[in-house]
């Protein structure tokens, strides 16, 4: 039997060809390079740094399994109780209170393996939300054998460095919205759970609410519903574990002054500097938590991957101060519109012809372009928040094995470009040193702008790539036959 196996082995071998064979020895070196990559960067951020948007979620857990308020800094009442960064009187976690409720298993834990356990999690869940991306897009009976080079471009996607040096949440919100896409798509009947799933992905990302008016658009009337009782499910949670007082503390005043000033306040805002006498290193770049000393961060990058922040500055530059809310709204509003025009024109979607939605492939398509119009029009886009746009190196990968599938000539060459873009590092990552006496230097100059504008000009070719690809060619291709047939019966005429 062994020799059986090995003789079928080796003739699959030998059919494979030379070609093959070294191409795909070089895929697996790269893949192993790459993932090599991602688990010794995660490993020297877990040992040496604070992961500090992980350390607010972790102190709003800790803050209310001492009976606190998540949204205080409360170094000055028990000083072990403080994220290692928060110099205001208010906290840095952002998010409403069940989601502080959802951090508090994880203050059970000492810190560092609070750490670790969450950051298992988020990558998983980024692995996991790749897996259903590739599950969603397959139609039935697809073979398709080379997924893993996408896998190669994970470990060199630059983002993913300070995603991880951070410890942000972006990942489970990916898995939240991945999943809700999986149910909608490949399980109908059951598109009330994808709904109350993205209302969950909502609680943890705010601007998720965006989702709705493109639910509309697709007459995705359950998942609507779904995505309301998921509200209705989340405030009723809210008041069982977080009371009334905190919950309208929330709404009321923790809420609106985030939405206008994030993390940051004024200088009349910070604690004095002795209320940090009892924190061990509270007032240089390292901190102790839990008798663990940590940097509190070892990386700078240009954070901006908003468009609606960027548009916002340019108004500002104008002289015209807008509410940074409006702007967001403003700019969803115009990418809603830009959608709804190009469905018009090909007279597709559930809008302008018979089908409640497109075939399961190009509707999937549609949905992670509005993931990227949200990425775009959310007012806090942080450029670790592009992480969600890793899955789509798939794409091209797929299309340049199967050209006959493409409904665009343009659509790979745009979002191959708005991908690179992001995937690149920026000015203070690049291979650039850049001296005191060069700041004003041109090139120093371009490489600024450059590192400012590529996370959200990434995010426009993204787009631009996804929305000449995802209606189907057949829709394209009846339209232009119905264009000839018109001209033929007025040339007849």
């Amino acid at each position: 039997m062994v020799n059986q196996l090995y003789f079928k082995a080796r003739t699959k071998f030998s059919n494979l060809g030379f070609g093959k064979i070294a191409a795909g020895l070089v895929i697996l070196i790269l893949v192993i390079f790459s993932l090599y990559r991602v688990v010794t960067v995660t490993a020297t951020y877990l040992h040496d740094d604070l992961q500090m948007d992980f350390s607010a979620f972790y102190t709003a857990g800790d803050a209310l399994n001492h009976g606190l308020d998540p949204y205080k800094n409360n170094v000055g009442i028990i000083p072990t109780v403080w994220d290692g960064f928060d110099r205001y009187t208010f906290s840095r976690f952002l998010y409403p209170p069940l989601a502080a409720t959802l951090f508090r298993p994880f203050a059970l834990l000492g810190y560092p393996d609070a750490k670790l356990a969450w950051t298992i999690i988020s990558l998983a869940g980024l692995a996991f939300s790749m897996f259903l991306f590739v599950k969603t897009f397959n139609k039935p009976g697809d073979k398709i054998n080379w997924w893993p080079v996408a896998l190669v471009f994970v470990g060199f996607f630059f983002p993913l460095t300070p995603f991880v040096e951070r410890g942000q949440v972006d990942a489970i919100t990916l898995l939240l919205v991945s999943a809700a896409l999986f149910v909608l798509l490949k399980k109908p009947q059951w598109a009330i759970a994808a709904g109350i799933l993205l209302a969950f992905a909502t609680l943890l990302k705010l601007n998720c609410v965006y989702l709705i008016p493109f639910l509309l658009l697709r007459k995705q009337l359950k998942a609507t519903l779904g995505y309301l009782a998921g509200g209705v499910l989340i405030v009723a949670l809210t008041l069982l574990f977080n009371g009334v007082d905190n919950t309208f503390q929330y709404v009321f005043t923790e809420f609106p002054r985030i939405s206008a000033n994030g993390e940051n306040g004024t200088p009349a805002q910070q604690l004095p500097r002795s209320d940090f006498v009892k924190v061990q290193g509270g007032t240089g770049h390292y901190v102790t938590k839990n008798d663990t000393i940590y940097a509190v961060a070892t990386i700078e990058f240009q954070d901006n991957a908003s468009l609606s922040k960027a548009v916002n500055q340019v108004f500002t530059n104008l002289g015209l101060n807008l509410n940074m809310s409006l702007v967001s709204a403003g700019v969803l509003v115009v990418f809603f519109l830009v959608v709804l025009a190009w469905e018009f024109w090909h007279k597709a979607g559930p809008w302008f012809g018979t089908r409640s939605m497109l075939p399961p492939r190009p509707e999937f398509l549609f949905w992670q372009m509005v993931l990227v119009i949200i990425l775009m029009a959310s007012p806090l886009t942080w450029m670790m928040n592009t992480i969600w746009v890793i899955p789509l190196f798939f794409l091209p990968v797929y299309y340049f094995t199967h050209p006959g599938q493409l409904n665009s000539r343009i659509s790979m060459p745009l979002l191959i470009f708005g991908l690179l873009l992001i995937a690149l590092p920026d000015l203070q990552n690049g291979p650039f040193t850049v001296r005191r006496i060069d700041q004003e230097a041109l090139w120093v100059k371009l490489l600024t702008d450059y590192s400012y504008c590529k996370y959200f000009v990434g995010e426009l070719f993204i787009f631009g790539g996804l929305l000449f690809e995802y209606l189907p060619r057949t829709v394209v291709r009846s339209q232009k036959a119905e264009a000839r047939g018109q001209e033929l019966e007025v040339g007849g005429s």
